[in-house]
């Protein structure tokens, strides 16, 4: 049972580091989009834009942390039967 666990785990590990991947791309292009904008109403809907990626990319961060996490306690759940 706690085997599923852990293989359940590994694979929301993997879909938040894609997911985490996939915000740190964004926030990278709006970063770049917003270097090579003039100053004006165009460049304020970048920094929203901007923040947003950033807020979104921060969450992602900790979904990845925390399944991280979750995963790291499962591997020990797992693993103290076996030494008694």
């Amino acid at each position: 049972m706690a085997i599923l666990g852990t293989r359940r785990a590994d694979k929301f590990l993997e879909d938040a580091g894609s997911k985490l991947n996939e915000r740190r791309q964004n926030l990278r292009k709006r970063k770049e989009e917003l270097a090579t904008v003039e100053p004006g109403k165009k460049a304020s809907k970048l920094k929203g834009a901007l923040a947003q990626a950033q807020q979104g990319w921060e969450i992602s961060l900790a979904i990845f942390d925390l399944q991280s996490t979750t995963r790291q306690n499962l591997s020990i759940h797992v693993g103290l039967p076996k030494q008694y």
